[in-house]
């Protein structure tokens, strides 16, 4: 399947058939007396996977890729199989614990502080609405009773390049998009400090109650960087739960020159990582990091008699972490990749994807009428490339097959 998806296209000619729904042919309805396996592999084969974007291939350059990897696939079938569910301890002792043991271990490979406790969750959305929930329910201690009807209004600041989960995550939590306020950004597309600190400042004017801030690590436009020494201190004047996003570029702290660019992150109350999108483990598998895990679980913690068992205050039950009782055994796969690359093998493969981008971009500055204008985050260099151009578009390409060919050398297994 991997050598169709090599030789293949990466992008599906398929367009959407608002009629049918879906852009595949398949039956209609389900078979009744059902059918065999090798049916539905060939479906799967010859139409299923043509109709797909290929986020796999090595070729694939849009949004945030997902890196997959042979560890994490095994991790994945063998977390299938068991098929458990790790709500309280009991119902799963090891899936529990390994959790526990995973996101200590990546912990530790980030270089964050032993005081901040980790818990997985899908994607960064639901990291993030849950750090939220958490500074909700620090800034209005009787929300979890009363709700926000009776609560004075709060805003969540980020940065106008803030992923749209933040914004989702005020909509959610009952602050409303009112309750949401952009920050305007200067320089290359990070927060401007002092203007957050002026629109603090108005809304406490303005009887409004500052509730969080939100500093993003690699943002999702252009991989800015927000100025995080500068949040924190505004965060911790004026008593705001502090939050940061570095779910695409957090792998990043692994390795050690590269650490530095996540100076002050430690002051965080909260962090998101997410495995899946630049540490070789298939989606879904998001880090939630928090310094006051109390206050999340007094968010959500909820345990009604079916679910109690003499092992309720000794053993600790994920579910009391965030909204969703039911808990697929991701730790696995992230564990099965932690152990199989090990630290070393992950600081060389993500220095090395560094390094192919830092190739790329000096091969364009040193173009005469090429342009590398801005270095964003790590992977990501803003150039401008006029297609009216040709003879740089010619001598470009040459380039882009070179990278092409690299990426499928590094590409994990």
């Amino acid at each position: 399947m991997l050598i169709i998806w090599e030789r293949g296209r990466i992008v599906t000619g398929a367009t959407p058939c608002p009629a049918r729904r879906y852009s595949i042919s398949l039956a209609s309805k389900p078979s009744l007396q059902g059918e065999s396996l090798n049916d539905a592999l060939s479906d799967f084969r010859d139409v299923i996977v043509p109709g797909l974007t290929h986020w796999n291939h090595p070729s694939f350059f849009g949004y945030f890729a997902m890196t997959g990897s042979g560890p994490g696939i095994l991790g994945e079938m063998l977390a299938a199989a068991l098929n458990v569910n790790a709500m309280v301890w009991r119902s799963s002792p090891s899936g529990t614990e390994l959790e526990e043991l995973t996101a200590d271990w990546l912990r530790q490979l980030l270089g964050l502080p032993s005081s901040f406790d980790g818990t997985i969750n899908d994607t960064a959305s639901s990291s993030s609405l849950h750090a939220l929930a958490a500074a909700r329910e620090a800034a209005y201690p009787e929300v979890r009773n009363e709700g926000m009807f009776q609560q004075a209004p709060g805003r969540i600041y980020a940065s106008e390049e803030a992923h749209s989960s933040i914004e989702k995550a005020a909509v959610a939590l009952g602050f409303g998009r009112s309750g949401y306020q952009p920050i305007r950004t200067e320089g290359q597309l990070s927060m401007c400090s002092s203007s957050l600190r002026s629109v603090i400042q108005e809304d406490i004017a303005s009887g409004r109650k500052p509730v969080a801030v939100v500093a993003t690590l690699g943002t999702t436009s252009t991989t800015a960087i927000d100025p995080v020494c500068e949040i924190a201190e505004l965060a911790q004047e004026f008593g705001l739960w502090f939050h940061v996003d570095p779910a695409y570029g957090g792998p990043a702290a692994i390795v050690p020159e590269l650490r530095k660019l996540f100076d002050g992150w430690e002051i965080a109350d909260s962090i998101v990582v997410n495995p899946h999108k630049w540490l070789f483990t298939p989606v879904d598998c998001s880090l939630l990091y928090c310094r006051r895990p109390e206050v999340l679980k007094s968010a959500f913690s909820i345990v009604p008699e079916y679910l109690k068992t003499p092992e309720i205050e000794a053993g600790r039950s994920l579910m009391d972490y965030g909204v969703a009782l039911g808990r697929r055994f991701r730790a696995i796969k992230l564990w099965f990749v932690l152990r199989y690359f090990g630290q070393q093998g992950i600081i060389d493969r993500l220095r090395n994807h560094v390094q192919l981008a830092q190739s790329l971009a000096l091969g364009l500055m040193l173009h005469p009428n090429g342009s590398a204008s801005r270095r964003l985050l790590y992977l990501l260099w803003h150039f401008d490339l006029s297609l009216r151009n040709w003879m740089l578009l010619r001598w470009t390409m040459p380039i882009i097959g070179l990278w092409t060919v690299l990426i499928r050398a590094v590409k994990p297994l």
